[in-house]
């Protein structure tokens, strides 16, 4: 039998064990999160006064300090390496240094991930990132905490795209949208989880020996996990594929034969017609699309990691804030994955990308403290909008771009999202005021952006440039 109803025979009724099978791999995201989003807590600076300024009323950067006094509430990069006034800037640049490695990591691994296979790939990313992240427990310099971001930025970038690849290859259709969301609630969850371990370990070396301990279960995954048939498949190795399709149906069937999962070798087809992804930028209609879900993608991951980082900073506990704006984005992605298909792409993607950026924009003019219009409760309602976006904007952008050229043009919209999430603490220097403009206003032009893209709702995929061009709908 063919590769598809092989792989029909095993998932077409997913059991108990099936869906443990893909949560064990989403839980890497949940844990791996902190690798990420490790500096709100890793980089937060304390009250801080000069030494010489007992009564605590100057301005300690604008006095002459020996030594600075810091507040006894959680130690952090900055009372390790006195990283305030004019040593600020290296707080946020540790996290443009893990996000570009994590622009670097989506593109090296991704492709390695189709030579080596996902497994290999996932592992290697696992190991790396447990030791990089307790080496920050006998790092003595800001060189060396920079470099170990970088290493761990370099292999989140491969294992958080690896791990997503391994379940959307290995899930019939009809799944997938649901699958995809468990591993966004996943991510989402890892925030929740990481600001009880800072509540809890108010130490930034302990807290990072924490997060790499945490991994560790997950360096025995590939124990329990097989290899994607679906990448075994593509290489030729059938055998080795019937038996990874043979090690899931047995999870949730004891009965379960391996005569159900025996492939036919097909006959390989000729070379299919391509065309490079640059080539698209010269016709109109691709080159409108590209352009336009490009920069939405910046915005999506520019006001995401913006919003994430910044939650500390808002309310009067910067724990259960860094929570809440984990929490928020469980019911908006459930809310997306509904209304992609009850409203269509285009006018989910406008409503949460609108609404994302309005809630940031009036931040910045909200007098009120509390209820429902202060700072904080805005900023969760901007990050709904924007989690709602980040949900559904990969499959509308899988759906807009023919066959041809898909693969390169996804990989395009990818890498603009990581040069959003390198531009996010860099923006967060300017100040709180300008920051939160810079969301609203990127939020609001890609909402905008995505009235001028047609709706794919229901629609076949093109399947080549000629098909996007004769079908220019606004």
């Amino acid at each position: 039998m063919e590769f598809e109803k092989a792989l029909e025979n095993v998932l077409q009724n997913l059991g108990f064990n099936h869906w443990l099978y893909f949560l064990a791999i989403s839980s890497v995201q949940i844990f791996g999160n902190p690798h990420i989003t490790a500096m709100a807590f890793l980089g937060k600076t304390p009250g801080f006064s000069c030494n010489t300024d007992k009564e605590k009323k100057l301005d300690p950067c604008k006095s002459q300090c020996d030594k600075y006094v810091f507040e006894k509430n959680y130690t952090s990069i900055s009372t390790e390496w006195n990283l305030v006034c004019d040593e600020s800037y290296k707080v946020p640049l540790a996290q443009e240094i893990l996000m570009f490695g994590f622009l670097l990591g989506v593109v090296v691994l991704g492709s390695g991930s189709d030579k080596m296979g996902r497994l290999r790939t996932l592992m290697i990313c696992l190991y790396i990132q447990v030791i990089a992240q307790a080496s920050m427990l006998f790092c003595t310099s800001y060189f060396q905490f920079a470099l170990s971001r970088f290493l761990l930025g370099f292999t989140a970038g491969g294992s958080s795209l690896t791990s997503y690849v391994i379940i959307m290859e290995n899930i019939l259709s009809h799944h997938r949208a649901l699958a995809g969301t468990v591993g966004q609630i996943a991510f989402a969850l890892g925030n929740v989880t990481f600001s009880l371990m800072a509540f809890y370990i108010r130490d930034w070396r302990m807290l990072s020996l924490a997060i790499a301990v945490t991994n560790v279960p997950f360096l025995f995954l590939s124990c329990f996990i097989p290899e994607s048939p679906r990448w075994l498949m593509s290489e030729g190795r059938i055998s080795e594929a019937e038996d990874a399709l043979y090690r899931v149906g047995k999870m949730s069937n004891p009965t379960f034969n391996r005569q159900m999962v025996s492939i036919t070798e097909t006959k390989e087809e000729g070379p299919k017609a391509s065309s490079g992804t640059f080539d698209a930028f010269r016709t109109p209609e691709i080159r409108r699309r590209l352009l336009a879900l490009m920069f939405a993608w910046f915005t999506c991951s520019f006001v995401y990691y913006g919003l994430t980082m910044n939650a500390t900073s808002q309310g009067s506990n910067m724990y259960v804030s860094f929570a809440l704006s984990g929490l928020v984005e469980v019911p908006a992605h459930l809310i997306c994955t509904v209304a992609l298909n009850r409203i269509g792409r285009k006018r989910c993607l406008f409503l949460a990308f609108f609404t994302g950026g309005l809630s940031c924009l009036f931040v910045d003019f909200t007098s009120s403290t509390s209820g429902l219009f202060s700072p904080l409760s805005l900023s969760l309602v901007g990050k709904m909008g924007i989690a709602m976006a980040f949900n559904g904007i990969y499959l509308f952008s899988l759906e807009l771009f023919p066959t041809v050229i898909r693969n390169g043009a996804m990989g395009l919209c990818s890498m603009a999202a990581r040069v959003g999430g390198i531009a996010a603490p860099l923006l967060s220097n300017y100040g709180e005021d300008i920051t939160f403009v810079g969301f609203g206003v990127t939020g609001v032009i890609s909402g905008l952006l995505m009235l001028m893209l047609p709706e794919t709702l229901g629609l076949p995929l093109p399947e080549t440039i000629d098909d996007v061009e004769c079908w220019k709908s606004i």
